[in-house]
């Protein structure tokens, strides 16, 4: 699986950052320091993980909201916010469908 990730720009810590990260994960604040100073991912999911990857565009948001430059990956490639936001939108629509789907069949066994 591809993976889907995020990481800022530049690689200063400081205290906005970690309240902010400090939403995401549950680590010590001295792990986001140490992942922020050496360039890492603050957060990664897989591909095809929905919840995930909204809250990767979500912790990006407020990233950039608070003066933040942040940078978006898939399969250690920098991406785009649309890219990622038409992903989410795509896996929307075929839960949409499944569940249409299941409630037609759902219906046709009553």
């Amino acid at each position: 699986m591809s993976p889907i990730g995020i990481k800022l720009a530049d690689n200063i810590f400081s205290a906005n950052c970690a309240k902010i990260l400090k939403k995401y994960r549950n680590i010590p604040i001295s792990e986001m320091k140490k992942i922020v100073e050496n360039g890492d991912l603050l957060m990664t999911c897989d591909y095809i993980d929905g919840v995930g990857i909204k809250q990767i565009l979500s912790l990006y948001d407020e990233l950039s909201n608070n003066g933040f430059k942040c940078i978006l990956f898939e399969d250690n490639e920098e991406t785009t916010l649309k890219f990622l936001n038409n992903l989410v939108k795509q896996y929307r629509e075929i839960e949409y469908q499944v569940n249409e789907e299941m409630e037609r069949e759902a219906g046709f066994e009553n």
